[in-house]
């Protein structure tokens, strides 16, 4: 019986997860990777078999879910940055721009 190490347990996990999730990009291996490497720990001497029947199918869907978090987040942050500017600067509602509007014959 040969016992499966944290590194072989997280490239076979990667393997299957990139074909499932069909990841491309370095950006979103990375990410796979660091995700991965996170949720996964090297708790005990587990064989193959005991990995492949008990701990492979939980590890796969928390790190299909998580995967799926980060990736929505990493899709979003423009657009929202986008938003935030076009909120404060707007000129017809803007927050900023109309705070400016109203402080312009103020005096000093």
């Amino acid at each position: 019986m040969e016992y499966c190490l944290k590194i072989e347990k997280a490239i076979y996990l990667k393997k299957n997860l990139k074909n499932d999730l069909q990841v491309n990009g370095r950006k979103y291996n990375k990410k796979l990777w660091e995700i991965i490497n996170k949720i996964v720990d090297d708790d005990g001497n587990y064989t193959w078999i005991d990995f492949l029947n008990f701990l492979y199918l939980p590890y796969f869907n928390e790190i299909k879910e998580i995967y799926k978090e980060e990736v929505a987040i990493i899709k979003i942050k423009p657009l929202l940055k986008k938003y935030i500017n076009w909120r404060l600067w707007n000129p017809d509602n803007g927050i900023r721009f109309t705070k400016l509007k109203d402080k312009w014959y103020v005096r000093f």
